[in-house]
């Protein structure tokens, strides 16, 4: 996006090989100017023709609490900080039950950074460059199990995202 040219809002890229359940996603990314994040066990809401998502999203941010955490966008909000093992119950209460990662791990929005997302079951995930940036049990009911994938692009400032290698 530009300055000129702006999103209206969040925005999805998706795939249109329809839903998955159980999977392990792999791809290159790179970001500049705001943060991005790939959708998954998601579904479309509103307006088709905007492309909005609302699900699970391995969120891709230059702060580094929230490089490789857990989003539920449009959905619960923050569910695992990056370094958070979670068990979420079946209450909905999300409870830090250990460490993940490596906090030394630096990491470069702009530069090229694998991303793996694992999701089987009720336990996803996120792995960046190799190394777990979050793991969590959901146990909630409104757990979800499968959906759609999709590749986010941000409102706000101008920004670039881009993604390759995708698997």
């Amino acid at each position: 996006t530009t300055k000129e040219n702006p999103t209206k809002g969040n925005t999805f890229l998706v795939w249109q090989g329809g839903e998955v359940g159980d999977f392990v996603f792999r791809t290159k990314v790179r970001f500049t100017g705001n943060n991005s994040g790939v959708q998954y066990r998601s579904e479309l809401v509103g307006d088709p023709s905007d492309f909005v998502a609302k699900g699970y999203q391995a969120d891709l941010h230059p702060k580094p609490d929230f490089f490789g955490m857990l989003y539920a966008e449009k959905w619960r909000g923050i569910v695992a900080k990056r370094f958070q093992r979670v068990v979420v119950g079946a209450d909905g209460e999300s409870q830090v039950v250990g460490k993940v990662g490596d906090p030394n791990q630096k990491l470069v929005d702009s530069e090229w950074n694998e991303l793996t997302i694992i999701a089987v079951g009720n336990r996803q995930i996120h792995q960046v460059n190799g190394i777990t940036t979050m793991d969590l049990t959901d146990n909630h009911p409104e757990a979800k199990r499968t959906g759609i994938i999709a590749l986010q692009l941000h409102a706000g400032p101008p920004m670039t995202v881009e993604f390759k290698n995708i698997e």
